[in-house]
């Protein structure tokens, strides 16, 4: 996705019930969210943080986007 003001954008979406990964990706940030979460509520949660417009588009992840989700589930799962 993308959106104005992408750092705050990934503040908000990382507080956001459903969104297991938020990663800046230069100008547009990757998401994996929960199957059941609408773009319609992350327009919702990006407007409460000021932000009132998002492209939104679903894509493959990429091996770095794998990678970081298993990154992110080892450091939580271990405490580190």
């Amino acid at each position: 996705m993308t959106c104005d003001h992408v750092t705050v954008g990934l503040q908000a979406l990382r507080r956001a019930p459903g969104v297991r990964t938020a990663t800046v990706f230069g100008q547009s940030m990757h998401l994996l969210v929960d199957k059941e979460l609408s773009e319609e509520f992350i327009c919702t949660e990006l407007a409460k943080a000021g932000i009132p417009h998002a492209d939104i588009r679903p894509i493959a992840p990429s091996l770095e986007d794998v990678f970081v989700a298993l990154t992110a589930g080892r450091n939580e799962g271990d405490g580190k």
